[in-house]
């Protein structure tokens, strides 16, 4: 899949989920990031640390602001609204203990 089919698919979505690895993660939080800001349908960008327990949600506001919140606690629920849903960061890493 190309960069460009890529952002086509993203243009419908409403959230993006990424696991940066070390060679992309520069890339997912610089030119990545700044070009998904455009899509005006996406409502949520998340960035998931490959390690426990970290996930980065930016979120839009009203007025195409962005906010940040930064989730590190092993109880701490992500409440992406865009799609309706909730993940515990807990569950989220389970599989790799």
């Amino acid at each position: 899949m190309s960069f460009q089919t890529g952002v086509y698919q993203l243009c419908a979505g409403r959230a993006d989920i990424e696991v940066p690895s070390k060679s992309t993660e520069a890339y997912d939080r610089g030119k990545k990031w700044e070009h998904y800001q455009r899509f005006d349908s996406l409502r949520d960008y998340l960035l998931v640390s490959q390690t426990p327990y970290r996930v980065e949600q930016f979120t839009r506001q009203r007025g195409g602001s962005w906010s940040y919140t930064e989730y590190i606690g092993e109880s701490d629920i992500v409440d992406i609204k865009s799609i309706g849903c909730s993940l515990v960061l807990r569950d989220i890493y389970a599989k790799l203990r």
